[in-house]
């Protein structure tokens, strides 16, 4: 079961035009990363302002847009821009379950990897991944993982602790 705090998705209305929705999801990154702060562990997660695309900071079109290989321009990703207010809700929560505790829910796996924190919900195939700095975190990126190979070496990351520490 999705863990309780995990927000609804922000889907794409019938009358909205690609304009309108680029737009409301705007407003939520910039509810969530630039007007408000968030921290996890004790530090504070920043984004990337620039280079700046169409009048968009740089973690706005990285976290709603996606490069396909062998493209080398972004295309927005109906997976990510879907899934934008989950970022803020895995940084801010994944420690604990206000409603069960994490006994009726379930539990992200969370795990440090060199200079890296990455907060995994395991049963939506969803990533999040911070990069440590010297006063802060960097918001990296956050994606849904749509290949089965690449959710298994996650897995494997998480589960290996020659590689990986686990925070949870």
């Amino acid at each position: 079961m999705n863990p309780h705090w995990l927000p609804d998705i922000v889907s794409k209305e019938k009358e909205e035009t690609e304009l309108q929705y680029q737009g409301r999801l705007y407003q939520i990154f910039e509810n969530d990363f630039i007007f408000n702060t968030i921290c996890c562990q004790q530090l504070h997660v920043k984004t990337k302002k620039f280079p700046e695309t169409k009048g968009y900071p740089q973690a706005f079109i990285h976290l709603t847009t996606r490069q396909y290989e062998g493209n080398s321009e972004r295309t927005p990703d109906p997976e990510r821009r879907m899934r934008l207010k989950w970022i803020r809700a895995s940084i801010e929560h994944f420690g604990s379950c206000e409603t069960c505790s994490y006994e009726k829910c379930d539990r992200p796996w969370v795990w440090e990897n060199g200079k890296k924190i990455k907060i995994c919900l395991p049963n939506q195939h969803y990533l999040v991944v911070l990069g440590k700095r010297k006063n802060d975190l960097l918001l990296v990126t956050a994606f849904y993982i749509d290949r089965d190979h690449y959710f298994r070496k996650i897995e494997k990351e998480y589960n290996n602790p020659d590689f990986s520490k686990k925070i949870q």
